[in-house]
């Protein structure tokens, strides 16, 4: 009887040690989670004004007439790669 209770009590303690390695595992992966979300919305804000800024200057060639001769220029640069 006393040989179960000792063998129980080593697989409680057993099994609250493997529990709070996962603990702590979670609270590492939480951190890093958090982190890579956090420089993940970084990037899109970088990316977001990125877009803007090459569209303001799209649309300034554009408005200044020389929208087509870069296209001109493009367009024999795509067909002398090819």
């Amino acid at each position: 009887m006393q040989a179960d209770i000792d063998e129980s009590a080593k697989q409680i303690q057993a099994a609250n040690e493997r529990l709070e390695k996962l603990k702590e595992q979670i609270a590492t992966e939480k951190v890093v989670y958090e982190e890579t979300s956090k420089k993940l919305q970084q990037t899109e804000e970088k990316l977001q004004l990125y877009r803007e800024l090459v569209k303001d200057r799209v649309m300034a060639i554009y408005e200044t007439n020389t929208f087509s001769i870069l296209m001109f220029y493009y367009n024999q640069e795509a067909t002398l790669k090819k």
